[in-house]
């Protein structure tokens, strides 16, 4: 049976987050107790000069990986997680802050449920208003058609409610089975891992979570919700404006699921295409009509990166 040197790796890729990575290392060390842990921070080639910023403050008390070069999220995160020396690992993204002592409460959980592979908590924004830390099962064609649909039920209440949906954010105090844990936070058995394998390198940023999910899911493992643990979430901080992020994230998102669907795939490219028409369509209605235009600019987008991915897929 493996040794391990430490409970709880924690895993943080920066690229060009000092600040914010600075805040949530702090937030570790001020808010974690009762685990012992160590902090590896995946720096992707910043240029803001956050190495020597992370050094002259951690000193000794974080290891810091040095690729010189920009990984991606992905890559990166193996790096870390081949030099971890955990039980587990923590990937926490440069954007959150411990809320309360998470840590432990992964920890603790995983410690009785040999079964669980991934578990995350509930994700906050900075005024406490919930963010999307879940996704449902969507590994098969049918369950992605099922959620997606039945999310839109959730939207329309939630425009009601003023909440965030329920198939994204538990509001009970009921620990939850879910199909995936978002990449911002999430706590991984590292013999899941060694079942599953690590990221897909194929993927430099986005959907290469909800591709490890799937995996690690397919090798037996189950996935939970806690929601007792909580951290707040400062979304997209280091992603490049929406038009650019979501020509990025298409990417991502058509080599999982050619991966998993194949040709199947295009439910999702027309699942996409119509939200964003639908979004559109909305935006003019209110004369938003810059709002509008990203929109129609992301539909031109999706169609290119389904046709990229396809023929990458098909030869």
């Amino acid at each position: 049976m493996k040794e391990y040197k430490t409970q709880v790796s924690i895993i943080i890729v920066n690229y060009n987050t000092k600040d914010l990575t600075k805040k949530s290392i702090q937030a570790v060390f001020d808010k974690t107790e009762g685990v012992e842990y160590e902090i590896i921070v995946v720096d992707n080639d910043s240029k803001d000069g956050s190495v020597e910023e992370l050094k002259k403050t951690f000193q000794d008390k974080i290891i810091i990986i040095e690729p010189k070069e920009n990984l991606g999220f992905g890559r990166a995160n193996n790096l870390g997680i081949k030099q971890a020396n955990g039980k587990y690992v923590f990937l926490l993204n440069s954007d959150t802050e411990l809320i309360n002592n998470a840590i432990k409460i992964f920890y603790d959980y995983m410690e009785q449920n040999g079964n669980v592979g991934v578990c995350g908590g509930n994700l906050y924004n900075i005024n406490y208003v919930p963010e999307d830390s879940y996704i449902m099962n969507r590994d098969t064609l049918f369950s992605f058609l099922y959620w997606r649909y039945s999310e839109l039920f959730f939207n329309a209440l939630s425009l009601i409610t003023k909440k965030v949906r329920s198939c994204r954010f538990n509001y009970s105090n009921e620990v939850k089975e879910v199909g995936m844990i978002v990449g911002a936070d999430m706590f991984i058995r590292l013999s899941a891992l060694d079942k599953s394998g690590l990221f897909d390198e194929n993927i430099f940023m986005y959907a290469e979570d909800t591709d490890l999910n799937f995996r690690i899911r397919k090798s037996g493992y189950s996935i939970k919700s806690i929601p007792q643990a909580r951290i707040f979430h400062y979304v997209s901080k280091s992603s490049d404006d929406e038009i650019k992020k979501y020509s990025k994230s298409l990417v991502g998102v058509y080599y999982v699921y050619f991966k998993y669907f194949g040709k199947k795939t295009w439910f999702i490219y027309l699942d996409i295409k119509l939200t964003m028409l639908r979004k559109a369509l909305t935006s003019i209605l209110l004369f938003n009509i810059q709002k509008a235009k990203i929109y129609f600019d992301i539909i031109k987008i999706n169609k290119e990166k389904y046709l990229e991915q396809k023929n990458i897929c098909h030869k």
